[in-house]
Protein backbone atom coordinates (compact mmCIF):
# COMPACT_ATOMS: atom_id res chain seq x y z
CA UNK A 1 0.00 0.00 0.00
CA UNK A 2 3.07 2.38 0.76
CA UNK A 3 4.66 1.46 -2.63
CA UNK A 4 1.05 2.43 -4.32
CA UNK A 5 0.94 5.68 -2.69
CA UNK A 6 4.74 6.91 -3.10
CA UNK A 7 4.07 5.21 -7.03
CA UNK A 8 0.90 7.86 -7.42
CA UNK A 9 2.50 10.80 -6.16
CA UNK A 10 5.61 10.01 -8.63
CA UNK A 11 2.72 9.86 -10.86
CA UNK A 12 3.41 6.53 -12.49
CA UNK A 13 0.09 4.72 -10.41
CA UNK A 14 -3.35 5.44 -10.31
CA UNK A 15 -3.41 4.19 -6.94
CA UNK A 16 -4.79 0.68 -7.37
CA UNK A 17 -2.17 -0.79 -9.03
CA UNK A 18 1.60 -0.53 -10.37
CA UNK A 19 3.69 -2.48 -13.28
CA UNK A 20 6.75 -4.36 -13.05
CA UNK A 21 8.28 -1.43 -15.14
CA UNK A 22 7.42 1.31 -12.76
CA UNK A 23 8.78 -0.93 -9.63
CA UNK A 24 12.18 -0.89 -11.68
CA UNK A 25 11.37 2.89 -12.28
CA UNK A 26 10.85 3.39 -7.96
CA UNK A 27 13.91 1.30 -7.46
CA UNK A 28 15.96 3.42 -9.77
CA UNK A 29 14.92 6.83 -8.15
CA UNK A 30 15.22 5.32 -4.79
CA UNK A 31 19.51 4.65 -5.93
CA UNK A 32 21.98 7.62 -5.24
CA UNK A 33 23.69 8.77 -7.86
CA UNK A 34 27.65 8.35 -7.84
CA UNK A 35 29.73 10.82 -7.13
CA UNK A 36 32.39 11.32 -9.26
CA UNK A 37 34.81 14.00 -8.39
CA UNK A 38 37.24 15.76 -10.26
CA UNK A 39 39.79 13.43 -9.49
CA UNK A 40 38.10 10.12 -9.99
CA UNK A 41 36.79 11.19 -13.25
CA UNK A 42 40.49 12.36 -14.66
CA UNK A 43 41.57 8.81 -13.53
CA UNK A 44 38.87 7.39 -15.06
CA UNK A 45 39.28 9.09 -18.33
CA UNK A 46 43.19 7.63 -18.50
CA UNK A 47 42.29 4.42 -17.92
CA UNK A 48 39.67 4.38 -21.00
CA UNK A 49 41.40 6.31 -23.00
CA UNK A 50 42.55 4.21 -26.27
CA UNK A 51 40.30 1.26 -25.73
CA UNK A 52 38.59 -0.53 -27.69
CA UNK A 53 34.49 -0.99 -28.00
CA UNK A 54 33.63 -4.18 -27.89
CA UNK A 55 30.56 -5.23 -27.04
CA UNK A 56 27.00 -3.54 -25.88
CA UNK A 57 24.45 -5.52 -23.77
CA UNK A 58 20.69 -3.19 -22.79
CA UNK A 59 19.13 -5.36 -20.14
CA UNK A 60 15.68 -3.68 -19.87
CA UNK A 61 14.85 -6.11 -17.03
CA UNK A 62 17.89 -5.31 -15.19
CA UNK A 63 17.99 -1.77 -16.04
CA UNK A 64 21.49 -2.03 -17.05
CA UNK A 65 23.90 -1.98 -20.00
CA UNK A 66 27.26 -3.82 -19.82
CA UNK A 67 30.00 -2.77 -21.96
CA UNK A 68 32.87 -4.57 -22.64
CA UNK A 69 36.22 -2.72 -23.56
CA UNK A 70 39.57 -3.70 -24.88
CA UNK A 71 42.22 -1.28 -22.49
CA UNK A 72 45.36 -0.39 -22.21
CA UNK A 73 46.79 -1.79 -19.19
CA UNK A 74 48.99 -3.70 -16.65
CA UNK A 75 48.48 -6.11 -13.82
CA UNK A 76 49.64 -3.96 -10.19
CA UNK A 77 52.58 -6.52 -10.43
CA UNK A 78 53.48 -4.81 -13.96
CA UNK A 79 53.08 -8.26 -15.90
CA UNK A 80 50.77 -8.04 -18.86
CA UNK A 81 47.14 -9.21 -18.11
CA UNK A 82 46.13 -12.57 -19.62
CA UNK A 83 43.41 -10.83 -21.05
CA UNK A 84 43.11 -7.07 -21.12
CA UNK A 85 38.88 -6.66 -22.23
CA UNK A 86 37.12 -5.43 -18.47
CA UNK A 87 32.36 -5.10 -18.35
CA UNK A 88 31.34 -2.10 -17.25
CA UNK A 89 28.33 -2.74 -15.66
CA UNK A 90 26.00 0.59 -15.51
CA UNK A 91 23.24 0.10 -13.07
CA UNK A 92 20.83 1.03 -13.02
CA UNK A 93 20.66 3.70 -16.67
CA UNK A 94 18.17 6.41 -16.84
CA UNK A 95 19.20 6.48 -21.01
CA UNK A 96 21.18 5.24 -23.30
CA UNK A 97 21.35 6.41 -26.74
CA UNK A 98 23.24 5.39 -29.72
CA UNK A 99 24.04 6.66 -33.14
CA UNK A 100 25.58 4.33 -35.98
CA UNK A 101 26.50 6.04 -39.16
CA UNK A 102 27.58 5.25 -42.60
CA UNK A 103 30.90 7.18 -42.94
CA UNK A 104 33.52 9.33 -41.34
CA UNK A 105 32.14 11.54 -37.98
CA UNK A 106 32.53 14.52 -39.88
CA UNK A 107 30.15 13.69 -42.38
CA UNK A 108 27.28 15.12 -42.26
CA UNK A 109 25.13 13.50 -45.10
CA UNK A 110 26.24 10.06 -43.62
CA UNK A 111 23.44 7.63 -43.66
CA UNK A 112 22.04 6.64 -40.42
CA UNK A 113 21.51 3.04 -39.76
CA UNK A 114 18.00 2.28 -37.69
CA UNK A 115 19.10 0.03 -34.69
CA UNK A 116 15.19 -1.77 -33.76
CA UNK A 117 16.18 -3.16 -30.21
CA UNK A 118 18.89 -4.19 -27.81
CA UNK A 119 19.35 -8.05 -29.78
CA UNK A 120 19.70 -5.93 -32.99
CA UNK A 121 22.46 -3.72 -31.12
CA UNK A 122 24.57 -6.62 -30.09
CA UNK A 123 24.32 -8.01 -34.08
CA UNK A 124 25.02 -4.49 -35.48
CA UNK A 125 28.76 -4.17 -33.69
CA UNK A 126 29.61 -7.79 -33.48
CA UNK A 127 30.99 -7.90 -37.35
CA UNK A 128 32.39 -4.30 -36.92
CA UNK A 129 36.53 -4.00 -36.63
CA UNK A 130 36.42 -0.84 -34.70
CA UNK A 131 39.09 1.59 -34.22
CA UNK A 132 40.36 2.70 -30.34
CA UNK A 133 38.58 5.62 -28.77
CA UNK A 134 40.59 8.79 -28.23
CA UNK A 135 40.71 12.14 -26.69
CA UNK A 136 40.60 11.52 -22.87
CA UNK A 137 37.36 12.94 -22.28
CA UNK A 138 34.67 10.06 -21.40
CA UNK A 139 32.69 10.46 -17.96
CA UNK A 140 30.39 13.40 -17.27
CA UNK A 141 31.16 15.81 -20.14
CA UNK A 142 29.31 18.67 -21.29
CA UNK A 143 26.06 18.17 -22.81
CA UNK A 144 27.46 19.90 -25.84
CA UNK A 145 29.44 16.56 -27.01
CA UNK A 146 25.76 15.18 -27.20
CA UNK A 147 24.35 17.29 -29.39
CA UNK A 148 27.27 17.03 -31.70
CA UNK A 149 25.14 13.96 -32.65
CA UNK A 150 21.58 13.80 -31.15
CA UNK A 151 19.93 14.41 -34.06
CA UNK A 152 21.61 10.82 -35.49
CA UNK A 153 20.41 8.55 -33.51
CA UNK A 154 19.98 5.19 -34.69
CA UNK A 155 18.68 3.52 -30.56
CA UNK A 156 17.65 5.48 -28.21
CA UNK A 157 16.34 3.56 -24.41
CA UNK A 158 15.08 5.11 -21.73
CA UNK A 159 13.28 4.71 -18.24
CA UNK A 160 13.78 8.62 -16.97
CA UNK A 161 13.09 12.13 -18.38
CA UNK A 162 15.05 13.93 -15.34
CA UNK A 163 18.30 12.63 -16.21
CA UNK A 164 20.20 15.71 -14.22
CA UNK A 165 20.61 13.21 -11.12
CA UNK A 166 22.63 10.78 -13.36
CA UNK A 167 26.20 10.76 -14.30
CA UNK A 168 27.00 9.89 -18.09
CA UNK A 169 29.95 8.31 -20.44
CA UNK A 170 30.31 9.04 -24.01
CA UNK A 171 31.95 6.30 -25.88
CA UNK A 172 32.84 5.93 -29.62
CA UNK A 173 34.38 3.94 -32.41
CA UNK A 174 35.33 4.48 -36.14
CA UNK A 175 36.00 1.06 -38.91
CA UNK A 176 38.42 3.35 -40.76
CA UNK A 177 38.26 0.73 -44.03
CA UNK A 178 35.13 -0.39 -45.57
CA UNK A 179 32.54 0.15 -45.08
CA UNK A 180 33.61 3.42 -43.13
CA UNK A 181 31.14 3.06 -40.04
CA UNK A 182 31.26 5.81 -37.10
CA UNK A 183 29.16 4.27 -33.78
CA UNK A 184 28.57 7.12 -30.84
CA UNK A 185 27.13 6.32 -27.75
CA UNK A 186 26.13 7.78 -24.59
CA UNK A 187 25.16 6.43 -21.41
CA UNK A 188 23.40 7.70 -18.15
CA UNK A 189 23.65 5.84 -15.50
CA UNK A 190 23.72 6.11 -11.54
CA UNK A 191 26.23 4.01 -10.58
CA UNK A 192 28.49 1.35 -12.45
CA UNK A 193 31.13 -1.85 -11.57
CA UNK A 194 33.75 -3.04 -13.24
CA UNK A 195 35.03 -6.64 -13.79
CA UNK A 196 37.26 -8.42 -15.71
CA UNK A 197 36.35 -10.57 -18.11
CA UNK A 198 36.41 -14.00 -15.93
CA UNK A 199 33.88 -11.94 -13.91
CA UNK A 200 35.85 -11.04 -10.78
CA UNK A 201 35.02 -7.67 -9.14
CA UNK A 202 37.84 -4.87 -9.69
CA UNK A 203 37.73 -1.50 -8.14
CA UNK A 204 37.86 1.62 -9.49
CA UNK A 205 41.03 2.50 -7.64
CA UNK A 206 43.04 -0.96 -9.34
CA UNK A 207 41.12 -0.28 -12.88
CA UNK A 208 42.78 3.32 -12.61
CA UNK A 209 46.18 2.20 -11.71
CA UNK A 210 46.21 -0.66 -14.15
CA UNK A 211 45.96 1.96 -16.53
CA UNK A 212 48.12 4.58 -15.29
CA UNK A 213 51.09 1.47 -15.52
CA UNK A 214 49.50 0.74 -18.99
CA UNK A 215 50.07 4.26 -20.13
CA UNK A 216 53.48 4.86 -18.40
CA UNK A 217 54.51 1.15 -20.22
CA UNK A 218 53.26 2.63 -23.68
CA UNK A 219 55.09 6.02 -23.21
CA UNK A 220 58.72 4.12 -22.00
CA UNK A 221 58.78 1.66 -24.22
CA UNK A 222 55.81 0.97 -26.12
CA UNK A 223 53.38 -2.17 -25.68
CA UNK A 224 54.17 -4.89 -28.28
CA UNK A 225 51.18 -6.91 -30.39
CA UNK A 226 52.22 -10.20 -28.56
CA UNK A 227 51.80 -8.29 -25.35
CA UNK A 228 48.67 -6.79 -25.82
CA UNK A 229 46.02 -9.47 -26.47
CA UNK A 230 43.38 -8.06 -29.28
CA UNK A 231 40.15 -9.07 -29.15
CA UNK A 232 37.35 -8.78 -31.98
CA UNK A 233 34.11 -7.68 -31.18
CA UNK A 234 32.51 -11.51 -30.79
CA UNK A 235 35.11 -12.30 -28.64
CA UNK A 236 37.25 -14.31 -30.36
CA UNK A 237 41.24 -13.19 -30.40
CA UNK A 238 42.16 -12.25 -33.12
Amino acid sequence: MVLLVIAAKLGISDGNHISEKNIRILGVRAIKKMIITEELKSGLDLALNEATLNYIDLNKRDNSVKVVLDCIALELNGEFPSDTRVILDFVPIGRIAVSYRLGEWNDGEATIRKISDEQELIKSLKDLKLDSMYGWEFINNKKEEFEKWQNKISFDYSTENNLSQFNTIDLFAEQIHEPQTTVDVRIWFKDFKIYSIDKKLISLEEFIERGKKGWERLYNGGILTKDHKIWGLGGEKE
